[in-house]
């Protein structure tokens, strides 16, 4: 620019020479801008964001970059939420109220379920099932005798009760059993008002080393059910005192006290025979609702 007279003195530009606003983006050269002149915290959320590894390619049991897929064939038993640990043979059952909704469950026959299994490794006067088997969960029960001994010739007698008491001795047991053994012979045993059901209806042969064991079952029907009488049914085959094999039928009510749930099955044998201890075994089974 020309003047007149003499050029004015150079000074230097001060932050009030300049408008706000009036340097535009397009006046800031590429690259111009260094850490220094941006603010601190804006500085530092830059770091932290570099730092990030977003969208990474994920691989092992779990893969993918963005949706996240199981791959095949890898969930396992220690993955799943189950109310108790897996056992062999058992199978996973839906438990609504346990941990997770799940447990491993023996698998029974049809319906049934495995609830406990006493194994005759001694000589016993009684056996018994009692009240923490015994749920509203299952309606109908069977108890399964598997090779068991006696110890000396008698028959078999159940006796039932409630939870914590001691089982009814009372003339309410109506039942009535039959069998017939090998040679043909017939043998009844029934009564109207008894103290204890009869499950066979002829002596057990005693046998202590298990070639003349017994195998039968005993089903008992929604023993729970308070508007109605108990009742109890029994087949199988027992060696009766002449070691001839005798299929057996039975079957009977408790025909008193309906109002009450009956929690507790006993078992014993006349004569004062023993359960043999040869290693037979009785298994509780529960047939659910």
């Amino acid at each position: 620019m020309a003047y007149i007279g003499k050029t004015p003195a150079s000074a230097a530009l001060t932050s009030s020479d300049i408008s706000d606003g009036i340097i535009s983006t397009a006046k800031i050269a590429d690259d111009a801008a260094t850490a220094a002149k941006i603010a601190n915290s804006v500085n530092s959320a830059i770091t932290a964001n570099t730092s990030k590894t977003t969208n990474a390619t994920h691989s092992g049991e779990v893969t993918g970059s963005g949706a996240l897929t199981i791959a095949d064939n890898v969930v396992d038993e220690a993955n799943l939420k189950v109310s108790n640990s897996a056992v062999n043979g058992y199978v996973l059952t839906a438990r609504s109220g346990n941990n997770g909704q799940m447990t491993w469950e023996e698998a029974g026959g049809g319906a049934y379920v495995k609830l406990q299994t006493i194994t005759l490794s001694g000589n016993a006067s009684t056996v018994e099932f009692n009240t923490n088997n015994f749920t509203s969960t299952y309606r109908d029960y069977k108890m399964l005798f598997s090779n068991v001994d006696i110890t000396q010739d008698g028959d078999l007698y159940m006796r039932i009760g409630e939870a914590g008491q001691n089982p009814l001795d009372a003339s309410n047991y109506k039942y009535a059993a039959r069998g017939f053994d090998s040679n043909g012979d017939l043998t009844t045993s029934a009564s109207n008002g008894d103290s204890k059901f009869v499950i066979n209806p002829a002596n057990l042969g005693a046998d202590t080393d298990g070639r003349y064991s017994n195998n039968f079952e005993v089903n008992i029907y929604n023993p729970l059910d308070t508007g109605s009488y108990l009742a109890y049914s029994g087949t199988g085959m027992m060696n009766n005192q002449y070691d001839r094999p005798t299929a057996i039928i039975s079957a009977g009510q408790y025909a008193n006290d309906y109002g009450k749930q009956f929690k507790r099955f006993q078992f014993y044998f006349a004569s004062g025979g023993d359960w043999a201890g040869t290693g037979g075994t009785i298994t509780l089974l529960g047939r659910a609702n």
